[in-house]
């Protein structure tokens, strides 16, 4: 009977260390994702104000700025004001957590869609 008891709680320490284990490793993705989401607005908050220096007003869309090209005085190469992000085949950016960025053209401001992050 000792030895059964023994055994049930083993099995139970077992799966309890399994589950907290699940729980970190989820918990590191979401972290990570999180650092991810706060690089991504940084860049394009910046690639919005760069496209209102270049073009002399605000991209109407994301879809526009993830598209537009511009290019350095005196060179020749055109480079995408928006680089390094995943671009759905719809042309959205999208964010970590797979939910569209958007874009308030009137102030140019970029927000995720992804519920409890829209107003980072």
């Amino acid at each position: 009977m000792i030895k059964w008891t023994h055994d049930i709680a083993l099995v139970a320490l077992a799966l309890m260390a399994v589950l907290v284990m699940i729980f970190l490793f989820r918990m590191e993705g979401r972290l990570n994702s999180m650092k991810v989401m706060r690089y991504q607005l940084q860049s394009l908050r910046m690639s919005v104000n760069l496209f209102k220096v270049v073009e002399g007003r605000s991209p109407s869309s994301m879809g526009e700025l993830a598209s537009a090209k511009y290019s350095y005085p005196g060179e020749e190469e055109r480079r995408r004001f928006v680089d390094n992000l995943f671009i759905d085949s719809n042309g959205r950016v999208m964010d970590p957590f797979g939910n569209p960025y958007v874009l308030d053209a009137q102030s140019g401001w970029v927000r995720s869609q992804t519920r409890g992050y829209e107003f980072w």
